[in-house]
């Protein structure tokens, strides 16, 4: 059975797509910049990524520093309006959330800083529901390395030892399940995804409406052919 469940809060549990892209286009914005979005280069992906792919749209010469500068400000936007308006809770995810932490542990591996994850979680009160919280500020390499992901397994197996093979990640986005497939753990791709994307993950489903870990484990064995490990 699966002993743990590694789950991306941004675009599982919560719907942050527009105040991610918002927060990229007012950054854009306040550096005199053209409002180029490649929207696909956002969603799913860390900040830094999405402003470096934006100022490609735009042709805008490579400039580490400018590219630094800009994610920082998107970041701070990203935090204020969350701060602000706080982010809707995806389709069942807080019922998935419930059910799966009766059953086996649970864990985040996130894009989002410390702080923003924190008021995610704090606001939806589902903090308890979870063992341990990796952020990017734990990590030298975020997704798409599967840092964040062995760090958790590292973290719950403090408690019980537990491996890879014996975990399931839920991610949103090409950066996260190339991020769980580095770390050596099968992936379900959950939310609204274009094919290719979705493709890349072991199983998929649209939205966690409905969905429990038993849904989860026949997801991934249907999809190797073969039960999990008992």
């Amino acid at each position: 059975m699966v002993e743990a469940a590694l789950l991306e809060l941004e675009g599982v549990v919560f719907d942050t797509r527009e105040l991610r892209r918002l927060s990229v286009r007012d950054a854009l914005v306040e550096h005199g910049l053209m409002v180029t979005l490649d929207i696909e280069a956002i969603d799913g992906w860390p900040t830094r990524h999405a402003v470096e792919a934006s100022l490609a749209k735009q042709r805008v010469p490579s400039d580490p520093v400018l590219v630094d500068l800009v994610t920082m400000r998107a970041e701070r936007a990203f935090s204020s309006r969350l701060a602000t308006s706080g982010a809707a809770l995806c389709p069942g995810a807080r019922q998935f959330i419930e059910s799966a932490a009766s059953a086996t542990r649970l864990a985040v591996v996130s894009r989002a800083r410390r702080g923003d994850a924190d008021t995610m979680l704090r606001l939806a009160s589902l903090a308890d529901a979870f063992t341990t919280v990796v952020t990017a500020d734990d990590l030298i390499d975020v997704k798409p390395s599967g840092e964040g992901h062995r760090l958790a397994i590292e973290r719950l197996s403090r408690r019980r030892t537990i491996t890879a093979r014996q975990s399931i990640a839920l991610e949103h986005g090409v950066a996260g399940i190339r991020a769980a497939r580095d770390a050596g753990i099968r992936c379900v791709a959950a939310g609204v995804l274009a094919a290719h994307i979705a493709m890349e993950a072991d199983a998929y489903v649209p939205s966690l409406e409905g969905v429990t870990m038993r849904t989860i484990e026949d997801l991934i064995r249907a999809g190797e052919g073969e039960g999990l490990p008992q």
